[in-house]
């Protein structure tokens, strides 16, 4: 992502902390602008963990309880690496 204002580049890891920090705002370091998470972010999210409930429950449902979980954890996780390449975000004036 790239600040409209200074035309800076936001680095992978503040887009993917803010993510996993429940969708906060970023900052730009250069100019001091503010953007947001459009709202795709937050269905984008969304339909991340119902996914990969969806999928690690499927896949594993014949084994004990405890396997589906942490397939659901570690498949959110990784899923959620790829998240940042696809986020749209919203300068605030």
């Amino acid at each position: 992502m790239t600040c409209e204002t200074c035309n800076a580049k936001f680095s992978y890891f503040k887009v993917l902390k803010s993510f996993w920090l429940g969708y906060q705002d970023i900052k730009c370091d250069h100019c001091d602008s503010t953007y947001e998470h459009k709202l795709s972010n937050r269905v984008l999210g969304g339909l991340l963990v119902m996914i990969s409930i969806f999928i690690s429950f499927m896949v594993f449902e014949d084994k004990p309880v405890l396997v589906p979980i942490i397939g659901f954890i570690l498949m959110s996780i990784v899923l959620s690496l790829l998240l940042p390449f696809i986020m749209k975000f919203r300068r605030l004036e």
